[in-house]
């Protein structure tokens, strides 16, 4: 393994440790006052960040001018995606949420074929299957844990958030082979939340967050701003089928995060109760999500 895989593995980790770090962030409180307020000072503050650590970012103006419908479509998606995201945490248990982000993929993948004309592989089609058969095994006694008026709200907003994210995904990967820098695209991403959002803050909310509101904040804004940056670093040293798969422990590390919290935290966070069958469907939930973002170089089989 030579240094640079090193590295651009090890960004990938940092990444799908700090998507774990944000979910249990808003998990401890922010989810319990305004999601609209708080993604607003968290994107507004990580693009404050972002600008002071890309003091030298050049934009690609022409490119910028020429696909700049797609670039807001591409914000707006994130930026729904973010704001369901949020509103599924506070419904539904975290490790169901963080389990249930592996599907997102197939959403990828399924819009990938059918509006970029993109090949699905033999290892492809088999992870789509897997994850479909993990989620039905894996949730299959979740909304008896969760009271319905909850569970229905909860998954709509996680359903809405896997969509969106799709959308941003492919949008993005138009806008890169368009060679606008990720740089530039992650700046939009940050600028665009923050305009998009502005009118709808509550400002009288945010005069009355105390110490612990401001704390988690910040890890929010941290965890933001070094997942995205941490992102691009991955791809400069590994292909995205590694980084990908590198991103599918995510939920894995989300739950374990959970139990090392659990064991030390005054307001340990409640997780679903797994039988066999489910920690099962875990399993093929994993690695479904694995073999679907397996992009081998040669083509197996094509739809």
């Amino acid at each position: 393994m030579t240094k640079n895989e090193v590295k651009g593995i090890s960004f990938a980790f940092l990444t799908a440790i700090l998507i774990g770090v944000e979910l249990i962030v808003v998990k401890l409180g922010l989810d319990k006052i305004d999601v609209i307020t708080v993604i607003w000072l968290q994107y507004s503050l990580a693009m404050i960040g972002f600008l002071i650590m890309t003091q030298k970012m050049k934009f690609n103006k022409t490119r910028i001018k020429e696909n700049y419908k797609m670039i807001i479509i591409s914000s707006l998606a994130q930026l729904g995606n973010i704001v369901f995201l949020y509103n599924a945490i506070s419904e539904l248990f975290p490790d169901f949420v963080a389990m249930m982000e592996l599907s997102g993929d197939l959403f990828v993948i399924v819009g990938g074929i059918i509006f970029l004309q993109e090949s699905i592989y033999r290892m492809q089609k088999i992870g789509f299957v897997l994850v479909l058969l993990g989620i039905g095994l894996y949730f299959h006694q979740t909304f008896f844990q969760v009271e319905s008026k909850h569970f229905n709200l909860g998954l709509l907003n996680l359903l809405l958030a896997e969509i969106c994210w799709a959308v941003y995904a492919l949008t993005q990967k138009v806008l890169v082979k368009k060679e606008i820098p990720a740089c530039n695209l992650n700046f939009f991403t940050f600028l665009c939340t923050s305009l998009f959002l502005l009118p709808f803050v509550e400002f009288g909310h945010i005069s009355s967050f105390n110490t612990g509101i401001w704390f988690l904040i910040g890890i929010a804004v941290f965890s933001t701003l070094y997942t995205y940056t941490s992102f691009i670093k991955a791809f400069e040293y590994i292909d995205a089928g590694k980084v990908s798969v590198i991103l599918a422990i995510s939920p894995f590390l989300t739950v374990i995060l959970i139990y090392i919290y659990n064991l030390f935290g005054e307001n340990p966070i409640k997780l679903t109760t797994l039988n066999t069958l489910e920690v099962f469907g875990g399993v093929l939930l994993f690695a479904g999500a694995i073999l679907s973002s397996w992009t081998p170089k040669t083509s197996e089989a094509k739809t």
